[in-house]
Order: C-alpha cells, then sequence, then structure tokens
C-alpha cells in the first residue's frame, strides 16, 4: 500500500477513535488526580514536586509536566487536564497500526487499530489521570523502534534505533514504577531475535539497549536527587506506601492466593464485573478474551506473524498475574486494580489485527464471515461496555462541574464539603481559592454566616463510595437556606442529590435534620431485624462508639473508610448507624460466655458493597468464612448470622477476630451481637 493510504487510514482510526473518548469524557474523577493536580500546581509555581514519605506521585516527572505544561497553555480545566493522556491513548491507536501494519500489512493494521481504539478500559480511561495508558506509550514506541531495527533496509540506522528503543523503555520509570520489568522482556527478544542469525551480534545490541536504558534511568535519579536527596526515592517511595497501605488487599491465608489469583483471570474472560452500587461493568469487555482465543493459533504457520505480539502481551498478562503474591515476608505485593493490565492491550490488539487479517487473506467465505463477525462482536460489545463503564464516572464528573460553576463567582468568605468536592473546586480554582475551604470529617453543629455548604452527590467512583452522604452524617441545614439543588437523576451509586447551602441568616447558621432524615429511627440500641429466639444476648459491639468499642476490647487493622450511614432494612425500618471499614481484620473479647456451649454472632453492615467474606476464628482457631451479602438492594441495611461451634468455646471468654477474605471493595462492620 502507498504511503498516503497508510496516512489516510491512521487519521480515519483517530478519529473515530478521538470521537469515542470525547464522547464518553471523563475528567478529573480517579483517586489519584488530586495528587497530581497539587504536584502541578507546585510545578507551575517553580518549584520541583515535594518527595514526600509516600511521594510515589512526586516520582513521575513525565507524567507531571505534561500535565503541567498543558495546565500552563490552557488552564485549569478538566480537559487540559487529561490531555497528556488523551494523547497517549491516540499514540497508541496508532502505533497499534503500525505495529500490525508492519507485521503483516494494512489490513492487520486496520483490525488491531480498530480493536484498540474501542478497548473499555482505555476508551474510559483515555480522559482520566490514568498513568497506565501513558506508560503503554513509552513501553511499546520503545518496542516499535526495536522492531524496525530488526530490519536490514535500516541496518546502517540499526545501532541509533537500539538505543533510542532502551531509552524510551527506560524514560517509561518516569511514568510509573513497574517499568522496571520492561527489559527483562526486551533483553529477552534481543537475544532470542539475534541467536536465530549471527550470534556474534547478540553483546553489542544488547549493550546499545542498555546503554539506552541505564541513560534514561539515571537522567530520573539525578532528577529525584535534585528534588528529594535521594536518587532511588522512586523505588523507596513505592516500597513505603506499599508496606504501610497493603495496596493490593492480599493476606495470606487458607484460600485466600486462590482467590486473588483468580481475578485477573475472571476479568479477562468476562465472568467478573468491576464496580458497585448496582453499577457492574466488565472492564476489559471481551478484548482480552478474544486475544486469548487467538493466541494458540500463533503456533500454526500461517499465523506465525502473531508470535511477537502474543509473547508480549502474554508476557506482561503472567507478569501482573504472579508479581502481586506475597512470595517472601519482605515482598510487598504490588496493587490489583483492572487498569494496571492497560500495558498488555497494545500488543495483544496488534495480535487480534493480525490473527484477522490473516482470516480475511483467506479466500473462503465462510472463513471471511467468522472474521467478520469476530470484529462486529469486538467493536459492539467494547463500546457497550465502554459506556456502561464511563457513564459511573461521567455521574462524578457533571455532579463536580455544576457545583463549581454554581459556586465560583459567588461573593463568599467560605465553603464547607466533603473532601472528595474540595478537592475538585481546589483543583478548578488552581490551588489559589478566593473562598476559603474547609473539609471536616462531618458537616459541624454551628455554621458561619456568609458560608456556603455543598452536600450530596457522587464522589470518586473508583474508591469511596457516598463519601459525600457520609460527610453530612444525616444532618443538613435548614431547607430555607437552599440556594440550588443539582438537575441530575439519582442513581444507585450516588446516594443523594447534589445540594448548594448558602448561610446567610442567623436561622440558618444551627444545622436541622431535613424531613427525610426525622424519619430515621437510630435503633443501634435497642433492636435489629434478625432474631435469636430462645438465646441470650452475652455481648453487643457498637462499631464507631468509642466507649462500645473500649468495652469489648475492638481492634480494627487497616481501616479503609469510617463515618456515618442512613439507610433503611428490606421491611422500610429506618436507621442511622456510625461504623467502619477496613480490608485487614477486625477483633473483639467477648465473656462471661458458658464453655462448650455454640455462640450466634449477628452483624449489622451496608450491603451496598458486594460479595463480602470474612474469616472467623475463636482465639486463633478457624472456625470458617462468612459470607455477608445475602441479595439484597444497595443502600440498604443487612444483618448476617455466623455460628460459633460448641467446640471452640472452651472457656467464659473468647477473643472473636474476622479477617478479610474477598470483596468488591471492602469488608464493613456497624453493630455486632452475641447470642447464646
Amino acid at each position: 500500500m502507498e504511503t498516503r493510504n497508510h496516512y489516510f487510514l491512521i487519521l480515519l482510526l483517530l478519529l473515530v477513535s478521538c470521537t469515542v473518548r470525547l464522547l464518553l469524557f471523563s475528567g478529573f474523577v480517579l483517586g489519584d488526580d488530586p495528587a497530581y493536580a497539587d504536584y502541578t500546581a507546585q510545578i507551575l509555581n517553580g518549584t520541583l514536586p515535594i518527595i514526600g514519605t509516600h511521594g510515589v506521585f512526586a516520582c513521575r516527572p513525565l507524567m507531571l509536566y505534561p500535565i503541567a505544561l498543558c495546565i500552563k497553555l490552557f488552564g485549569w480545566f478538566d480537559w487540559s487536564f487529561v490531555l497528556p493522556v488523551l494523547l497517549a491513548s491516540l499514540f497508541n491507536t496508532a502505533l497499534a497500526y503500525a505495529a500490525g501494519a508492519r507485521l503483516a500489512g494494512s489490513c492487520a493494521g486496520f483490525f488491531a487499530a480498530a480493536a484498540y481504539s474501542v478497548f473499555p478500559l482505555d476508551v474510559v480511561h483515555a480522559t482520566t489521570m490514568s498513568n497506565d495508558i501513558l506508560l503503554s506509550s513509552f513501553i511499546w514506541s520503545g518496542g516499535f523502534l526495536l522492531m524496525l531495527a530488526m530490519d536490514r533496509p535500516v541496518e546502517r540506522w540499526r545501532p541509533n534505533l537500539i538505543c533510542l528503543s532502551g531509552f524510551l523503555v527506560g524514560a517509561g520509570m518516569a511514568v510509573k514504577f513497574n517499568a522496571v520489568i520492561a527489559p527483562v522482556l526486551f533483553m529477552g527478544l534481543l537475544m532470542a531475535l539475534f541467536m536465530t542469525g549471527a550470534r556474534n551480534k547478540i553483546w553489542p545490541a544488547i549493550s546499545i539497549w542498555a546503554a539506552g536504558w541505564l541513560t534514561a534511568n539515571i537522567l530520573l535519579c539525578l532528577y529525584l536527587y535534585k528534588a528529594g536527596d535521594d536518587f532511588f526515592a522512586h523505588y523507596h517511595a513505592e516500597m513505603r506506601f506499599n508496606i504501610d497501605y497493603n495496596p493490593s488487599g492480599f493476606i495470606p491465608g487458607p484460600g485466600k492466593l486462590a482467590e486473588f489469583l483468580l481475578r485477573y483471570p475472571k476479568w479477562m474472560l468476562g465472568i467478573l464485573k468491576e464496580g458497585g452500587f448496582d453499577c457492574n461493568f466488565l472492564p476489559y469487555g471481551y478484548f482480552f478474551l478474544v486475544f486469548l482465543l487467538c493466541a494458540p493459533v500463533s503456533m500454526f504457520r500461517r499465523f506465525k506473524k502473531m508470535r511477537l505480539p502474543v509473547v508480549c502481551a502474554l508476557f506482561y498478562l503472567l507478569f501482573m498475574e504472579f508479581s502481586p503474591l506475597k512470595i517472601n515476608p519482605q515482598y510487598v505485593p504490588i496493587h490489583r486494580l483492572p487498569r494496571f493490565l492497560h500495558i498488555a492491550s497494545v500488543p495483544a490488539a496488534v495480535a487480534i489485527g493480525v490473527f484477522l487479517s490473516c482470516l480475511w487473506s483467506m479466500q473462503h467465505k465462510v472463513v471471511r464471515l467468522a472474521a467478520a463477525a469476530v470484529f462486529v462482536f469486538l467493536i459492539v460489545s467494547s463500546l457497550y461496555w465502554a459506556w456502561v463503564k464511563a457513564s459511573f464516572y461521567r455521574d462524578t464528573a457533571l455532579d463536580q462541574q455544576w457545583a463549581w460553576n454554581a459556586v465560583k463567582d459567588l461573593t463568599i468568605q467560605k465553603i464547607i464539603t466533603d473532601a472528595e468536592m474540595r478537592h475538585y473546586l481546589l483543583f478548578r480554582a488552581g490551588f489559589h481559592p478566593k473562598w476559603m475551604l474547609e473539609f471536616p470529617k462531618t458537616l459541624p453543629s454551628i455554621l458561619q454566616l456568609g458560608s456556603v455548604v455543598i452536600t450530596g452527590g457522587a464522589r470518586r467512583p473508583d474508591m469511596l463510595f457516598g463519601i459525600a452522604d457520609t460527610f453530612t452524617g444525616g444532618r443538613l441545614p435548614a431547607s430555607q437556606c437552599l440556594m440550588a439543588e443539582a438537575p441530575f437523576p439519582l442513581k444507585p451509586w450516588r446516594i443523594s442529590a447534589l445540594r448548594i447551602y448558602r448561610i446567610n441568616s442567623a436561622e440558618c447558621t444551627t444545622i436541622q435534620s431535613n424531613e427525610r432524615n426525622k424519619e430515621f429511627l437510630n435503633i443501634t440500641q435497642t433492636q435489629h431485624a434478625m432474631h435469636a429466639p430462645g438465646l441470650k444476648k452475652v455481648a453487643e459491639l457498637n462499631v464507631g462508639n468509642p466507649e462500645s468499642e473500649k468495652r469489648v476490647g475492638y481492634r480494627v487493622e487497616n481501616v479503609s473508610w469510617e463515618g456515618t450511614r442512613a439507610f433503611s432494612y428490606a421491611d422500610d425500618t429506618l436507621c442511622t448507624d456510625d461504623g467502619k471499614a477496613h480490608i485487614g481484620s477486625e477483633s473483639f473479647v467477648v465473656s462471661g460466655i458458658v464453655p462448650h456451649k455454640p455462640i450466634t454472632i449477628i452483624k449489622r453492615f451496608d450491603s451496598s458493597v458486594a460479595n463480602q467474606v470474612v474469616a472467623v476464628a475463636v482465639n486463633g482457631q478457624t472456625a470458617g468464612d462468612w459470607h455477608l451479602n445475602r441479595g439484597s438492594s444497595a443502600s440498604q441495611w443487612q444483618e448476617s448470622m455466623f455460628t460459633v461451634p460448641a467446640s471452640l468455646i472452651t472457656t467464659e471468654q473468647a477473643k472473636l477476630s474476622f479477617s478479610f477474605v474477598r470483596s468488591a471493595h471492602d469488608i464493613n462492620s456497624f453493630y455486632y451481637w452475641v447470642y447464646q
């Protein structure tokens, strides 16, 4: 095909890819966004990002400086903030075309780029602050240059291309630390390629590639030393963050390893969904499923051009599958989020493209029809799941943008809101707001005249469901102070409508309960939905109440949330209660029980978080797994019962422990009752 035809196809695919991403635009919605925005503000103020104890994001200059440049040129907007990631996504689309066309012609390039352009994970995260997309650009542009260096016509440029390849892959370390594994793949490919031919060129090529990689890393280390007096700050910050927070959520124990290892395969096969609060989606659609189905045919001669991208994609799929394992006491697992598999998507798309082009090249109508069916199915299903996932993110963006437009021109002294809304308002104000921004954990009892209160709405769909509702604690300013209410319809994950109150009279200064919350009864001390007939209550724990927690020696590790919820039971009984959530364990001590007699534990929890399972232990002895959820709807209280067998009750006092096994997010606890 002529060069101009290649350019036409690439431009067409880029136009389609860009249109899809803009139609499903998200913006400032991910959990990492506030940190990136804060460091960007530091750069624009003329200082280097401060690398603190957990300064993981400060160690990513090739992420921060492109953002700072876009903000400098265009201002503090959602679109300018995520523009570097969007451009990286479009670059990856073109890269998929170029790699597919280089391996098997323009048809393969078209199929590859089209598959990548609708990949749900990329479509949604291309307009969020997702560093995995930019990391993929550096890694696979280095890989493409290495592939070009193997062509005989460019032999005189081979050393330069190999060196530049190593440099770009090394520069990926300035985007995200897990780029450290890339040399294993590319140096291994170099050895394999050259061992099939001129063996005397193995070490020169490896040396040149390694020199480029080391140069990029030395420059990064010098930058880190200048910013924080630590050449290896990126490594140290990553390790400290993982040790202190264990973000992977993996805790060694019976059955936990299998559940942990099955998470990625289930996501890839389309049998495990992401999300919560009645909004669930396949993070990859069926993209990786199609890749896994077509990968084995690369063993046949007709499909041998698939082998290189298949090896590259499988390398990263397997690495991300097993790297989070706690293989020794000193090793701390890394995260295990769906978006971390993005780096495998570019070679996977190329493999799919080559596979479909090989089928299309066969002069058989049935085979061509099968190729077309696979392609159409992949495009349509990917667009559907991208739309489902994006609707979840866009809901948050709409709330935030509406609130900013409502308050940006107000002449006020103070805005009081939850931490998540504060992040966005501070971002849009360029970190120089004209009003004071307060973000207490709960709404103060007395509000200052001349201030504005923002409550409700959706926040950070990837992590903190309902945080805005938790902030109010079921209490709102008097109704006559309501200034505006967002017009967007309520959805399960939003929990409450977004409202803005202006405190402009003495009547508004004292917080009151609104009519709906007046109906909520605090029944934590008097009753619960499940009963234990014939049994006597021997202990109870009101999680979140310091006196109650102290009375039974309550302990909780790896707390992920604490606050208040106001829900109803299935029978419409209303209740407010405070509680905590964790990804570690919790325990308390029950006294005055009769030995050799079973005990029954009843727990109130928020069933909005799906698939909650804990391992129960009594005085260190395993009692079994407690599957909490029983299928109730979101935003509803649920109570679950667990019976400890008499064989484990050997004394008049028992320490009950509940350790995280699995959950869609974390394990939440609000109240415990113990009967015997």
